[in-house]
């Protein structure tokens, strides 16, 4: 459970450390362009900039818990951003109002000072929102990649992957239309999202009803997350399905599969750079998933993926022998879950 709660706040530390980078910077060049060079000028233009990134981080983790999350709708990337940059601006102002009072009032008195400090703060506000914004819209991992050129050039990895179908949405659309099944998928991938922060996973991408989750070899291993988050995933829907049949009449039941291995990681295209994923091993991932729907428990996990978890498993599983893949020479010897579950149809309310 520490470890868990560990993994899910992880990437605020890390949002922290940045903003608070960024906001420290920020005190400290404001404070050199209004000719403060004292030490304590200095100190406490870092410290406002540590206190503005704990109390703008406080508020990404309110925002980021579930029921909350559910109740405010996605707003657009340019009035997220303009909202998110106003409520910035308020917290960095109401910190420099507190840590320093007499400097703001002073600089009241002088009008223009003032004005200048507060559009360079809805500066710096803008600023921070578009990296946070940026690094939800494509992914904190993937920017950081982008940013650091880890991928520039392709390099092999030890990967878990998770592919995650959402059983029967092909027969919803027919009978609800192509909007209906949007809001229906989108409303199910962000329940499942919430497992795959909680796991420390990588969302790799989304392909119609489709949700590929990746993991590092060591990230994935430990605590046998790269299983766990498929069986939480299951559990969160369990939670939702009262929303769900309220919402849509239906509840959606999800089956997978989990494989492990060596991918060729690379940046590709002109354009639209992008972060793709090669190998033998998101093939057999692939695979994997068609044929659990042919398999109680709707999952199914390569013996490579369960002999390189560590800790104690989440579920039973049991041996499925040798699986004939499509497009494979050779078998691969698989687990499925030692459970059934309801994953032929969606279930409907009413």
């Amino acid at each position: 459970m520490k470890g868990r709660l560990t993994s899910r706040l992880l990437p605020f530390v890390r949002q922290a450390s940045c903003i608070m980078a960024l906001s420290s910077l920020a005190g400290l060049i404001y404070a050199l362009h209004q000719g403060d060079m004292a030490r304590i000028a200095i100190g406490l233009a870092i410290l406002q900039g540590v206190t503005i990134g704990l109390l703008l981080t406080a508020l990404e983790i309110g925002l980021s818990i579930p029921p909350l999350r559910e109740w405010m709708p996605p707003l657009p990337f340019s009035l997220s951003l303009v909202l998110r940059t106003m409520i910035y601006a308020a917290a960095i102002i109401a910190v420099n109002v507190i840590m320093r009072p007499h400097a703001i009032a002073a600089s009241i008195d002088r009008g223009g000072e003032f004005i200048y400090f507060v559009f360079f703060s809805i500066a710096i506000s803008f600023l921070l929102n578009f990296i946070v914004q940026t690094a939800n819209l494509a992914g904190g991992e993937t920017l950081m990649n982008f940013m650091t050129g880890r991928y520039h050039r392709p390099r092999e990895e030890r990967r878990f992957v998770l592919f995650v179908d959402v059983v029967g949405s092909t027969a919803l659309a027919e009978r609800h239309g192509s909007l209906f099944i949007h809001a229906f998928l989108d409303r199910t991938f962000r329940v499942l999202t919430e497992a795959v922060l909680s796991h420390s996973g990588e969302v790799l991408g989304y392909i119609g009803d489709e949700l590929i989750v990746t993991w590092p070899e060591k990230k994935g291993a430990i605590d046998a997350r790269a299983l766990r988050c498929f069986c939480d995933m299951r559990t969160a829907l369990l939670r939702a399905r009262p929303k769900f049949e309220h919402e849509f009449g239906s509840v959606p039941c999800i089956r997978g599969s989990l494989n492990f291995g060596s991918l060729t990681i690379g940046e590709t295209g002109a354009v639209k750079r992008a972060i793709v994923f090669n190998g033998d091993v998101m093939n057999t991932a692939a695979r994997l998933e068609e044929s659990s729907r042919h398999v109680d428990g709707g999952f199914v996990a390569s013996r490579a993926a369960i002999e390189r978890l560590e800790g104690v498993l989440p579920c039973e599983l049991h041996e499925l022998g040798n699986l004939e893949l499509r497009g494979r020479q050779r078998a691969v010897e698989a687990f499925g879950l030692g459970y059934p579950s309801a994953t032929g149809q969606l279930a409907h309310a009413g």
